[in-house]
Parts: C-alpha cells; sequence; structure tokens
C-alpha cells in the first residue's frame, strides 16, 4: 500500500473517480447557496445518497461480486425493522398520503446510503490521492470563505441577526446552521486527511463556525479541538469515560438554549412540544408510532399532519398550520401577536429525535439507535487503525448528536457530507489503506 504522506506524487492524476470526490465535495460544501441559484440543487444531497445504493444493487445483481461487511449487514437488519414499524403505522392510521410517506422515508434513511456512497464510490482510489486532493479543495475552499468572512465582517455584506451580543456569520448561506454545517465537513476533510499544512486552515474555519453564534456549533468547535489535544498533543488512548466527559462539556456549553427552549419554554415552545407530545406517541400508538410523514418532519409539515390536530397544535402558534387562515387570525387576536414578526413562522420541523419517536414508537426507536449504535462500535476501531480517521469520524458522530436537539440532524443536507467522510473512513479501513 502506498504510504499516505507520499501524496505528491498524485499532483497530477486525475480520474472519474477523483474527479467525482472532487465535485461531490464542492457540491456538498455549498448546496445550500447553489439552491437561492436554482431549485433543483436542493435535491443534491438526495442524489448523492441514491448513488451508493444504486452502485451496491448493480455490483450484487450484474456482477455479484461485492461484499457487504458483517456489521453493515446487521445494521441493515435493524434499519429493515425500522422500516417496517413506521410502514406499519402508515397501514393502519393512513393519516398522510403515499407520496409523503416515500419521500419521509427515504429523508430518514439517506444518511445511511451516504455511508454506503462514500464506502462504495472510493474504495478503488488510493488513500495519498485521496488525501492530495481533498485536502487541496478543503483548503482552496477555507480560503474563499474566510476572506470573504473577514470583508463581511468588516463591510457587513450579508447582514444577520445579533446573538450574545455579537453579528452572527452566515456569509451567503441560507442561515448560519448551514454555514456551520459545511465548516463541520471541512474540518473533517483536513483532519481524516492531516497534514500539518492544514492547521492554519482548520483555525480559519474553527473561527468561521464560532461566529455562526450558534451554541452547539460552538459546541461542535470545542469537541474538535478537544479530540485533537488528548488524541494528538497527549497522545493518549480514548475511553467511553472520556466521550461521556466530553459529551457533558459540550452540553454545558450548549446549556443555555437547552434551558431556554426545554425548561423555560417547556410546554410552549416548537421544540419541547414536539418533544414531549412524541413520548405521548409513543405510549398513545405503542409500539410501532403513527408512521412516516405523520410527526415532527418535513412531511408532516407540507402536509399538516392529523396527528398534530389530534394533539392540539393548531392552537400553538409556532406549531400552526399556516394554511389555516382563519386559526391564524384568531391565535393573532387571541396572543396579541404581531404577524410581522420575522420569528413568527411555525417551527415544525426543527428537531430530530421526536420523528423517530413518534413516526415509528419504541420499536422503530430502539432499531434505529441499534443501527446507528452497530456503525458507532465500528467506528471506534478506528483508533488504533488511523488516530486522524477517528477524530474526523468521532468529531461527526458527536457534532450530529448535538445538532440533533435543535434540527433534524441525521436527516438535514449537511448531514451528508459527514456520512460520506464516515463511509471512506470505515472502507479504507476495511481494505486497509491505512497500512504503509
Amino acid at each position: 500500500m502506498q504510504n499516505i504522506n507520499d501524496a505528491n506524487q498524485y499532483k497530477s492524476s486525475l480520474d472519474g473517480k477523483i474527479l467525482a470526490f472532487i465535485l461531490f465535495l464542492y457540491l456538498l460544501v455549498f448546496q445550500s447557496p447553489l439552491e437561492s441559484v436554482w431549485a433543483p440543487f436542493s435535491y443534491i444531497d438526495e442524489l448523492i445518497s441514491l448513488i451508493g445504493i444504486i452502485y451496491v444493487f448493480g455490483e450484487l445483481v450484474f456482477r455479484r461480486k461485492f461484499e457487504i461487511p458483517r456489521y453493515m449487514i446487521f445494521a441493515v437488519l435493524c434499519l429493515a425493522v425500522f422500516v417496517a414499524s413506521g410502514l406499519i403505522g402508515n397501514i393502519l392510521y393512513r393519516y398522510q398520503p403515499l407520496k409523503s410517506v416515500v419521500i419521509d422515508l427515504y429523508t430518514n434513511l439517506k444518511f445511511f446510503f451516504a455511508i454506503v456512497t462514500g464506502f462504495t464510490l472510493f474504495r478503488t482510489i488510493p488513500w495519498g490521492k485521496l488525501q492530495y486532493h481533498g485536502n487541496l479543495h478543503a483548503r482552496i475552499i477555507t480560503g474563499f470563505l474566510f476572506v470573504v468572512f473577514l470583508l463581511d465582517r468588516v463591510f457587513v455584506l450579508y447582514p444577520t441577526g445579533i446573538r450574545h451580543g455579537i453579528r452572527s456569520a452566515s456569509l451567503f448561506y441560507s442561515s448560519p446552521t448551514y454555514l456551520a454545517g459545511a465548516i463541520a465537513f471541512l474540518l473533517c476533510l483536513m483532519t481524516i486527511f492531516f497534514q500539518k499544512l492544514n492547521y492554519p486552515f482548520m483555525a480559519m474555519n474553527l473561527i468561521m463556525i464560532v461566529f455562526t453564534m450558534r451554541s452547539k456549533a460552538i459546541a461542535s468547535a470545542m469537541v474538535i479541538i478537544a479530540l485533537f489535544a488528548f488524541l494528538v498533543l497527549l497522545k493518549r488512548e480514548m475511553k467511553l469515560w472520556h466521550v461521556l466527559v466530553l459529551g457533558s462539556v459540550a452540553v454545558v456549553a450548549a446549556w443555555p438554549q437547552i434551558y431556554y427552549y426545554f425548561i423555560h419554554l417547556s410546554g410552549w415552545s416548537a421544540r419541547s412540544v414536539l418533544l414531549l407530545t412524541s413520548f405521548k406517541i409513543m405510549k398513545d400508538f405503542f409500539p410501532i408510532g403513527t408512521g412516516f410523514g405523520t410527526y415532527a418532519s418535513s412531511e408532516a409539515e407540507k402536509h399538516y399532519s392529523p396527528v398534530y390536530r389530534k394533539y392540539g397544535f393548531h392552537h400553538n402558534w409556532e406549531l400552526r398550520d399556516v394554511k389555516d387562515t382563519e386559526n391564524t387570525k384568531r391565535l393573532i387576536k387571541k396572543f396579541h401577536i404581531d404577524p410581522k414578526d420575522p420569528w413568527g413562522g411555525p417551527f415544525l420541523n426543527d428537531s430530530f429525535w421526536p420523528i423517530i419517536f413518534g413516526q415509528t414508537g419504541v420499536i422503530g426507536t430502539i432499531a434505529y439507535i441499534s443501527a446507528l449504535g452497530i456503525l458507532v462500535k465500528k467506528s471506534w476501531e478506528l483508533q488504533k487503525k488511523h488516530v486522524y480517521a477517528f477524530i474526523a469520524v468521532m468529531y461527526s458522530w458527536i457534532h450530529l448528536l448535538i445538532c440533533s436537539m435543535a434540527e433534524p440532524a441525521f436527516n438535514n443536507a449537511t448531514a451528508i457530507p459527514l456520512a460520506i467522510i464516515m463511509g471512506i473512513a470505515l472502507c479504507a479501513m476495511e481494505t486497509e489503506k491505512f497500512e504503509k
């Protein structure tokens, strides 16, 4: 195998797969800005996730030579139970049309599909080639974003809101959350393919992610700094209790927002209502839930779910049906709401775990968490193979878990590039690309 430090030999070597890798990199980093130019770009993450599944299907059916690792088979079985639990709910209760069910089902699986894409598409590319081109383009993008960031700090090119007394950075992204997601991907790229030259570019990314002023982004920045300090500078081996401590530190960093939404506004804010009601649904619809597209997801928002009316969500300003103009007028009058309030929109798709709890019930939740657990357990083995790949993958998991408290993290477009990084790392471990 090639030594991972001999990447310079790949400067002029370009082929179809490495060009696809570079194209995917740019599309995933800039998906949010591209969407504002042309709406179909919003499907970039779905298409890239689907490519891996199509590739595996073709290999199994037509060439019959693709070997699926045993741990992935177990994860697939868990996901099959998860899917069955949700679909049984759809069949029994029929709360949403078939189109919404299919779209939401795919949305719930695309994170795992993206891992397959990363695992399969780039398995034949030498590690040094991936390292060279991954670092080169991650540095180019980081440099470009940082220049725009500095100009924005001086000239206020992209006005955004004020958080914690500081103007948050979103640049040309639709929100600071999507900028933070793109930067998290760049950090993962420059970690898994680490070279010392990456340090200043990683520092630029950390500065930008902190200036998004999102508590979850700041917490995730603290996580990757802690991982580097512990595993690289101190050269310590990570134990499970270290992860628990790291998670606790991240919770402390994000505590002001957790307290505000889930304690101070408990039973009133959209996030707390969605979470608390998801537990009621798990009990009322035991053990399978209400089905895909029926609760806390984008499809449940687009086609205002009957489950919401069943639990009285239409009486809550943040959880109302915007298409029901009469009810909106009633709420404005009842609660003396300013209809011009920029934060006056509904927040029906603003968290993750309520989707799993409510739509697939106890059985689906256990199956979904088991599938994640299998992948996390396998990711842990990276520590003995390649410390930088381990940091990148662990950071991805922790970042997604932190974000899952305040956004549909694993179903979001920002999760797909992180999943591809996971797939690349797991494939490199399986094929021993990390070895000389």
